[in-house]
């Protein structure tokens, strides 16, 4: 199973395993840069849009939320857009690798998938800032 091992309280989707029950289709605020595919995490913050990609697994734990995506462009250029994307949306820029905003902050990594240099792996993650 997909969450075998896992810490308990923690939910991991991987492409192909069957999902729990109750898991949204989508991104609950409709945001228009999520491809159908694998749902986003259980939970998953409204206030943050996902970048531009095809959802191809997900986690969740206490106050944070994992996204791996697939996505056109090689790992360099997708990190830079990535980063561009959420300062776009309003998030600050930390490094070249976060953001931070409406209460969450958001490190992104991309590496080029399957050793291409047209697609790549982009893993997100977001975590609840402390109030």
């Amino acid at each position: 199973p997909a969450d075998a091992g896992a810490p308990t309280g923690h939910r991991n989707h991987v492409a192909g395993t069957p999902l729990p029950s109750g898991l949204p289709s989508g991104h609950p605020s409709g945001h228009r840069n999520h491809v159908a595919g694998t749902p986003l995490p259980s939970g998953f913050p409204p206030e943050v849009p996902p970048p531009p990609g095809r959802v191809i697994g997900a986690s969740t734990g206490s106050g944070r939320w994992s996204v791996l995506l697939e996505v056109s462009g090689s790992a360099a250029d997708v990190q830079r857009s990535s980063v561009a994307f959420y300062v776009q949306e309003g998030f600050h820029r930390e490094s070249t690798s976060s953001v931070q905003g409406r209460g969450y902050r958001i490190m992104m990594i991309a590496e080029n998938r399957d050793h291409s240099a047209t697609v790549s792996a982009l893993t997100v993650v977001v975590n609840r800032l402390p109030r």
